[in-house]
């Protein structure tokens, strides 16, 4: 995909949404993203920055700097701690070394568990 217009038909695709759909969403006319999927026009960056909210995407990607597509959702998800998360590491954290590596260890084996 070489360019904008491209990269916004197939996030658009991606998420089986109509021109019409995603135009109505992004609050345009139909004509104007028509527009920008055949590179007559380049959207401007609050159009970009809800392209890639609605598009579950980066505006990194529908610029072309970035080739990776993955969902804010997902880099999110590796991103942020939940609550208990957060609580497990300050634990972890509160102990010592030697118990430190006896909870890696603890992990280690219920990993190798579930995949035996």
């Amino acid at each position: 995909m070489k360019t904008i217009g491209e990269r916004i038909i197939f996030l658009r695709e991606k998420q089986r949404m109509s021109q019409k759909e995603l135009a109505t969403r992004l609050q345009i006319t139909a004509a104007s993203l028509s527009r920008y999927e055949n590179n007559i026009h380049e959207p401007k960056s609050d159009i970009l920055i809800r392209l890639a909210q609605i598009l579950d995407t980066n505006t990194d990607f529908i610029l072309g700097l970035d080739p990776n597509y993955n969902t804010k959702s997902q880099q999110q998800s590796f991103n942020i701690l939940t609550p208990e998360e957060e609580q497990m590491l300050k634990h972890y954290r509160q102990l010592n070394f030697i118990d430190q590596i006896k909870v890696q260890e603890r992990i280690a084996t219920l990993l190798d568990q579930e995949t035996s």
